[in-house]
C-alpha cells in the first residue's frame, strides 16, 4: 500500500508542487533519537531557578552555592563558580557541578570546550568528585555515572583512573543489592554503563525481575532507552541480556499504540541492529519487526526525516529474506520528492539518505538511474549550500562514491568548482586524493597550492598524504616537488608514523609502498620502546598484500619475545579494528603460526570472533585464513570445551553462513562441542542447535538417533519431525527397518499427507516438500497422490515454496530410484518459469546445484538457469562462480562462454579468486575446456602465479596437461618443483599415469603428485559390449585386431597391429552432455596412450554416436571415418553374426541415450565433492 505521502504527490502535483514533500519534512512528530535519550535521572525536570544573578565570588551559604551551580550560564561560568568555592564543596556539590556541566553539552564539543576540560581548574573538580566515591548517595552515583558517560560519548578526555571506576561500580552494586534503586534508576544506570563498557550483570538481573513482576513498569521512554543501550553493546551481550531483550519485545508488542511513527521506526532500527537472527533463544528475526512493517507503511505520512532514516538504517541489519517492500516505499517517496519538490528536502536529510542507502547490500540500494537523481541534487547543492558544502560532508560523499565504484561527473565538477572559488588557499588531504582517484582534474588546484607556498606550512600528516597524491598523479610539473617531499619525509625521525598515514590513505602506488616498507623497518627499531599494543597496531595497519612479507620479516626477528601477553595485545588490535581485511587476517594467521600454540590465549581468540563481525566481511577471500584460526581452536578444544559452550560456535557459524563462508574447521568445532551436549544431556533450547546440526549434515546416525529420542515427544511441528527422521534414515538406511522408527515415519507421513487433502495450496506445498523428502518407498507407495498435489498446487506457491520442494530431494534416496523421481523433476522443470523472475542469483545457483547433484540432465532447465545466471553474472561473487562451474561440470555441461568468462576473470584478478581457484580449474578440467582464448590467457597467468597455494598449483598443472601447450615442458619445470607439501591435497589420480608415461625422464614429477594425492582407484569402465560390437564390424571388414592390449600402465581397448592403430573407446562417462566433447580425464588418457604406444596412432571411438546409427553400413562408414581401413575387397558385407537390435540395457552400457537423465558417475562425484 502506498503511503499518504505518495498519494499526495499523485493527487496534488498539478495544483501545487511546492507542497509535495510536506508529509516527509513538516509532519508533526515526537522524535525519540539518541540525543533525546542521552539523559540522567533529573534531565526531564525543569532546571531550578534559585537566582537570576551570576557571579564568581565566594558564597556564604550552601543554598546559594547550589543555586549558582544550577543556574550557571555556560561551562566557563560553571568552572569559575566551582573554582572560587571548591573548599566549600561537599559530595553533592561537586557531583551536581559535573551533572550540570554534562547537561550543558549540546551537539559536538567545541574547540573551546575541548581546551577547558584540559584546564587544571576543571581537573581539580573531577579529582574532588572521585575522592569520596565510597560515601556517595544513590542519587549521587547516578549523577556521577551520567556525567562520566556524557564525557565519554562526546569524546572529551577526563582523567578517571581505573580503580576509581571500579570503586564507583562497587558502590552502585551495594545499592542494587540493597534494592535502593527504582526501575527508572536501574534503566538510567544500565543505559549509562552501556557506554562505559562495564559489567552490567547485577543491573540486568534486577531489570529482569522488575519486568517479570510487572510488565507494565515499562514505559515508552524506558523501552527505547533500554533498547538503545542493548543495541550499543549488541556484540557483547550476555545470556541474561538476551533474556531481557526477550521480555522487552514481548511487552512492546502490547504497547505499540503508545508509540508514534518515529518511535516505531526507531524501535524497528534498534531491534534490527540486535541481529537476533544470530542470537539466543530463538535465532530468528523477531516477529515484532514483521508486525511493525505494515504499521510503518500505513503511517509513513506522519514520519519525520529521522523516522525515514531509521527505517533505511534498519535494513542494514535485516537478512535478505526480510521483505523489502517497506524500504522500497521509502526510496520511492524520497525520489518523488527530489524530482518534484526538491526545495522541501533538507540537505541534512538528503546527505544522510544517500549515505544510509549506500551502506546497504547491493540489491537494496538505489538502481543506477534512481541514484543519479539523488547525486545530481547533491551536486547542485555542493556549491551554494552551506551544509552540503562543508568539507567533512564532501569527503563523505566522495568516499562513498569511491567505495561504490561510481564516478559522478556532476559531483566531481561541483567539488572542484567549490574549491577553486575559495578565497583562501585550501588543502584537504582526503578530498584531494578522492578527487584524483576519481579522475577529476585537480592540476589547477595544486598549482594554486604551490604558488601560495601552503605546502611548506602543512602538518606532518597532510604533508605525507600530499606526497602520496603526487606519486599517484605522475605529473612531470610536480616531479621536483615530489622528490623534495620524499627527502624531507625520509629525513624525519618518526618515519613509522608516515607509514601509518600512508597505509590509511586511499592511494596505493609503488612509491608509497616503498615508503611504507621503510616505515615498517623504522617501526621494527621501536619494539620495546613503545607499548606492545601501539607497536602491533602500527605494524598491522601498514600490512597489505604488498607489504605482508616485510611485516613477517619483522615478526620473525622478534618471535622469541612474543609471549602470551603480546599475542593478547595483537588480538586486541584486531578486536578493535573497524575492518579486518583478508590481507590483515592473513598476517594474523601467519603471526600465530610462528609461535607455540601454548602461548595463544584461546579465549581472546574466541572473543575476536564474537566481537568483531568484520572478520567475516570479506567472505570467500578470508575463508582460508578463517579456517586456519578455527583450526587452532579445534586442535585445542579440550582446553576450552568446558568453558565455551556450543552456543558460541553456533552463533559464529550463523554469521559465517550469512557471508556465504563454509569452513570445515568451524564445522569440526561444532561437532566436538555438540558431542559434549550428547554426553552431558540436552537442554530445551538445544532443539534449535540440533536442527542446525542435522540440516548441515554434521551429525552421524547415532547423534541423530539421540536427538530424536530426546525431543520426539516435545516436537509439535511434523515438518521438523520429518526432517530429523529422514536425516536418520539417510545416514543409516537400516534404521528404517526398526519397528519404532517405522511407526514414527508412518505417523508423521500420515499427518503431513492429511494437509494435502485440505485443499489449501499455501499449506499443502510446505507439507508436500516434507513428504518428498521421505525414503523412496514412501514416495513410491504414494507417488500418484504426491504428483497430483505437485501439479495441482505448484501454481499457488511462491518462490520459496519452489525452492523448498527442489531441496527436498536427496541423492541417497534418488540414486537407485531415478525413474520414480524423474516425473517430479520434469514437472518442476516445466514450472521453473513461473518463479524465476522472483529468484535472486543465490536462489538460481541453489537450484542448479540441487539438480546437478541429483544427476538430472534435462537440458531445458539448465538453459533457463544459464540465462538467469547470465543476466546477473556481474553480481556473482567468485565463490558463487566457482559453485556454478562445479555444478555444470557434475552433469557435463560445457558452456564455453560461461567457463571462459570466469576463467579469464580469474586469470586477470587471481588474488580475488585464490580461495576458489582450485574448484574453477577442476571444473574446467572435468569438462575438458580447451578453447583457444583460454590457451592464450593462461600462459601469462602462469608467468605471474608465483605465490599460489599448493592445492591451486596442483589443480593448475593438471588442467594445463589437457591444453597441450607448446611450452608445456618449460611450464612444468617451473610449476611442479613448487609442490613441496607433504600433506594430502586431494585426488589427482588422472595425472599420475599421465606423468609416468609422458615424462618418464622426470620421476620427481610423479613423486611430487604422489605425495599430495589421496589414494583412489579409477573406476574401470565396462566397455565389453562396445568392444564386442566393434569386433563384430571389424570381422565384417576382414580387419584383424587385438582387444585389451597393455602398453605399460595403460590398457588400449582395441589395437589393429597391421595399421598401428589404437582405438580408445569413449563412453558417455568420457563425454560432456553434448555427447561430443571429451572430458579432461579422457583427454589425459589419450595423451597417455599416445606416449605409451609410440609409433601407433590413437583414434577415438564415440560409442554413443555409434549406437545412434540406424543401419550396419552407417556403422561401417563410421569406422572408416575414424581411420579403420576395410580389407573386404568384395564390397559385400556379412552381418548375419551381428544382432540386429541392441537391448535397452546394452545401449545403456554403450552410451546414455539423450532421454536418460542421470549420469552414472554421480555417486562417485558425491563422494569426491
Amino acid at each position: 500500500m502506498q503511503s499518504f505521502f505518495l498519494k499526495k504527490i499523485s493527487s496534488h502535483f498539478a495544483k501545487n508542487a511546492s507542497l509535495l514533500s510536506n508529509a516527509l519534512l513538516h509532519s508533526p512528530s515526537v522524535s525519540m533519537n539518541a540525543s533525546s535519550l542521552a539523559m540522567g535521572l533529573y534531565d526531564s525536570v525543569p532546571r531550578r531557578n534559585f537566582s537570576e544573578k551570576s557571579s564568581f565570588e565566594r558564597v556564604t551559604s550552601y543554598e546559594t552555592l547550589v543555586a549558582r551551580i544550577s543556574n550557571a550560564n555556560d561551562h566557563n561560568d560553571l568552572v569559575n563558580i566551582a573554582t572560587q568555592n571548591l573548599s566549600l564543596f561537599k559530595n553533592e556539590h561537586v557531583v551536581l557541578t559535573l551533572r550540570i556541566f554534562a547537561r550543558l553539552m549540546k551537539g559536538s564539543p567545541t574547540a573551546e570546550l575541548q581546551e577547558l576540560v584540559k584546564d587544571d581548574r576543571f581537573k581539580a573538580i573531577v579529582e574532588k568528585a572521585l575522592e569520596n566515591i565510597e560515601q556517595l548517595t544513590e542519587y549521587e552515583t547516578l549523577d556521577l555515572v551520567f556525567s562520566i558517560r556524557k564525557f565519554r560519548s562526546n569524546r572529551l578526555p577526563i582523567s578517571v583512573k581505573e580503580e576509581r571506576i571500579a570503586a564507583l561500580i562497587e558502590r552502585i552494586n551495594q545499592f542494587i543489592k540493597a534494592k535502593t534503586y527504582n526501575f527508572r534508576n536501574l534503566a538510567n544506570l544500565y543505559y549509562d554503563l552501556s557506554f562505559l563498557n562495564r559489567f552490567r550483570g547485577d543491573i540486568v538481573n534486577e531489570l529482569i525481575n522488575e519486568i517479570k513482576n510487572d510488565g507494565k513498569i515499562l514505559t515508552s521512554f524506558t523501552t527505547l532507552q533500554l533498547l538503545q543501550a542493548l543495541s550499543k553493546n549488541s556484540h557483547s551481550l550476555s545470556q541474561r541480556e538476551y533474556i531481557l531483550i526477550d521480555l522487552i519485545l514481548r511487552n512492546v508488542s502490547e504497547m505499540l499504540a503508545e508509540f508514534d511513527t518515529d518511535q516505531k521506526a526507531n524501535i524497528f532500527k534498534l531491534v534490527a541492529s540486535l541481529n537476533l537472527q544470530f542470537s539466543p533463544p530463538r535465532y530468528r528475526v523477531p516477529y515484532l519487526l514483521y508486525t511493525l512493517r505494515p504499521q510503518l507503511k500505513e503511517s509513513f505520512d506522519s514520519a519525520s526525516e529521522k523516522g525515514v532514516l531509521h527505517v533505511i538504517q534498519a535494513y542494514k541489519y535485516l537478512p535478505k529474506e526480510f521483505p523489502s517492500d517497506l524500504i522500497n516505499d521509502v526510496k520511492d517517496m524520497v525520489l518523488l520528492t527530489i524530482q518534484h519538490s526538491s526545495s522541501n528536502i533538507k540537505s541534512f536529510f538528503l546527505l544522510e539518505f544517500f549515505l544510509s542507502i549506500s551502506d546497504l547490500t547491493k540489491r537494496r540500494r538505489l538502481g543506477d538511474e534512481k541514484l543519479k537523481v539523488v547525486l545530481d541534487e547533491i551536486a547542485n547543492r555542493i556549491t551554494h549550500d552551506d551544509f552540503m558544502g562543508r568539507y567533512n560532508n564532501i569527503q563523505k560523499i566522495l568516499a562513498t562514491l569511491f567505495d561504490l565504484k561510481i564516478q559522478n561527473q556532476a559531483i566531481l565538477n561541483a567539488v572542484v568548482e567549490k574549491l577553486s572559488k575559495q578565497p583562501e588557499t585550501f588543502y584537504h588531504a582526503n578530498i584531494f586524493e578522492l578527487l584524483a582517484l576519481q579522475k577529476a582534474d585537480i592540476t589547477p588546484l595544486l598549482e594554486k597550492l604551490f604558488e601560495s607556498n601552503i605546502v611548506d606550512r602543512l602538518d606532518h600528516r597532510s604533508l605525507t598524504l600530499f606526497y602520496s597524491l603526487l606519486t599517484y598523479l605522475q605529473n612531470p610539473k610536480f616531479d621536483e616537488h615530489e622528490q623534495k617531499l620524499l627527502e624531507k619525509l625520509e629525513a624525519e625521525s618518526d618515519l613509522y608514523k608516515k607509514g601509518f598515514w600512508l597505509a590509511n590513505s586511499h592511494i596505493k602506488t609503488h612509491k608509497t609502498r616503498d615508503l611504507i616498507v621503510k616505515a615498517m623497518k623504522d617501526l621494527e627499531t621501536r619494539f620495546g620502546q613503545i607499548s606492545d599494543y601501539d607497536f602491533f597496531y602500527n605494524l598491522t595497519t601498514m600490512t597489505t598484500f604488498y607489504t605482508i612479507d616485510t611485516a613477517m620479516e619483522t615478526v620473525e626477528k622478534i618471535k622469541g619475545q612474543i609471549d602470551t601477553q603480546k599475542i593478547s595485545n595483537i588480538l586486541d588490535v584486531y578486536i578493535n579494528m573497524d575492518e579486518v581485511s583478508a590481507d590483515k587476517l592473513s598476517f594474523l594467521v601467519q603471526t600465530l603460526q610462528t609461535v607455540d600454540n601454548e602461548a595463544i590465549p584461546l579465549k581472546k581468540l574466541v572473543k575476536l570472533f564474537r566481537e568483531n563481525d568484520s572478520i567475516f566481511a570479506e567472505g570467500y577471500r578470508s575463508a582460508h585464513n578463517l579456517s586456519s584460526l578455527f583450526n587452532i581452536l579445534s586442535k585445542n578444544f579440550d582446553k576450552i570445551g568446558d568453558e565455551i559452550k556450543f552456543q558460541t560456535f553456533y552463533i559464529l557459524a550463523l554469521k559465517a553462513n550469512s557471508h556465504n563462508i563454509k569452513l570445515g574447521s568451524l564445522n569440526g568445532l561444532l561437532r566436538k562441542s555438540f558431542d559434549k551436549i550428547l554426553t552431558n544431556g540436552f537442554q530445551n533450547y538445544d532443539l534449535t542447535h540440533s536442527e542446525y546440526m542435522i540440516e548441515n549434515n554434521l551429525l552421524n546416525a547415532a547423534g541423530i538417533q539421540k536427538v530424536w529420542e530426546h525431543f520426539r515427544e516435545s516436537i509439535r511441528d511434523p515438518a521438523l519431525k520429518a526432517k530429523i527422521l529422514t536425516a536418520l534414515v539417510r545416514k543409516n538406511p537400516k534404521a528404517a527397518t526398526e519397528e519404532a522408527i517405522q511407526r514414527d515415519l508412518k505417523e508423521v507421513f500420515s499427518t503431513l499427507e492429511s494437509k494435502l487433502q485440505e485443499g489449501n495450496g499455501k499449506a499443502a506445498l510446505p507439507a508436500l516438500a516434507s513428504l518428498l523428502s521421505f525414503p523412496s518407498e514412501y514416495v513410491s507407495e504414494n507417488k500418484d497422490t504426491l504428483f497430483k498435489a505437485l501439479k495441482e498446487y505448484i501454481g499457488f506457491g511462491n518462490s520459496q515454496d519452489y525452492l523448498r520442494i527442489v531441496n527436498a530431494f536427496s541423492w541417497e534416496f534418488v540414486k537407485n530410484n531415478f525413474s520414480l523421481y524423474s516425473q517430479f523433476f520434469r514437472e518442476l522443470s516445466k514450472n521453473y518459469s513461473l518463479f524465476n523472475k522472483r529468484f535472486q542469483s543465490t536462489d538460481v545457483l541453489s537450484i542448479l546445484e540441487k539438480f546437478s547433484s541429483l544427476g538430472y540432465r534435462n537440458i531445458s532447465i539448465y538453459n533457463s538457469i544459464i540465462a538467469d545466471l547470465g543476466s546477473g553474472f556481474n553480481y556473482l561473487r567468485p565463490d558463487e562462480q566457482a559453485r556454478a562451474l562445479l555444478a555444470f561440470a557434475r552433469v557435463g555441461i560445457r558452456h564455453e562462454e560461461i567457463f571462459e568468462r570466469i576463467l579469464l576473470k580469474m586469470f586477470n584478478s587471481s588474488q580475488n579468486y585464490r580461495e576458489n581457484m582450485r574448484t574453477i580449474l577442476d571444473s574446467a578440467f572435468r569438462v575438458g575446456l580447451d578453447t583457444q582464448n583460454v590457451k592464450d590467457a593462461i600462459t601469462k597467468f602462469v608467468e605471474n602465479s608465483k605465490g599460489e597455494r599448493q592445492d591451486n598449483t596442483a589443480a593448475l598443472i593438471q588442467y594445463l596437461a589437457i591444453l597441450e601447450l607448446g611450452n608445456e615442458k618449460e611450464i612444468f619445470e617451473n610449476l611442479i618443483p613448487r609442490l613441496k607439501s607433504e600433506n594430502k591435497l586431494g585426488y589427482f589420480g588422472p595425472i599420475l599415469t599421465f606423468l609416468k608415461a609422458v615424462y618418464p625422464d622426470k620421476p620427481e614429477y610423479l613423486e611430487a603428485f604422489k605425495r599430495i594425492s589421496n589414494e583412489g582407484e579409477e573406476k574401470i569402465k565396462n566397455v565389453s559390449k562396445a568392444t564386442a560390437s566393434i569386433a563384430d564390424y571389424l570381422k565384417a571388414m576382414n580387419v584383424e585386431h587385438q582387444e585389451g592390449v597393455e602398453f605399460g600402465d595403460v590398457k588400449a581397448d582395441i589395437v589393429i597391429p597391421s595399421k598401428k592403430l589404437v582405438i580408445q573407446i569413449v563412453t558417455s562417462r568420457d563425454l560432456t552432455l553434448d555427447q561430443y566433447h571429451l572430458k579432461g580425464a579422457a583427454i589425459l588418457k589419450k595423451r597417455t596412450l599416445e606416449a605409451s604406444a609410440p609409433g601407433n596412432t590413437v583414434v577415438l571411438f564415440n560409442a554413443p554416436e555409434f549406437v545412434r546409427l540406424v543401419d550396419h553400413m552407417s556403422k561401417i562408414n563410421y569406422l572408416i571415418s575414424i581411420g579403420v581401413e576395410s580389407n573386404n575387397t568384395s564390397g559385400v558385407y556379412d552381418f548375419s553374426h551381428i544382432k540386429t537390435e541392441a537391448t535397452e540395457e546394452e545401449e545403456g552400457e554403450l552410451a546414455q541415450p539423450e532421454k536418460v537423465e542421470v549420469e552414472a558417475t554421480e555417486e562417485e562425484d558425491q563422494k569426491k565433492h
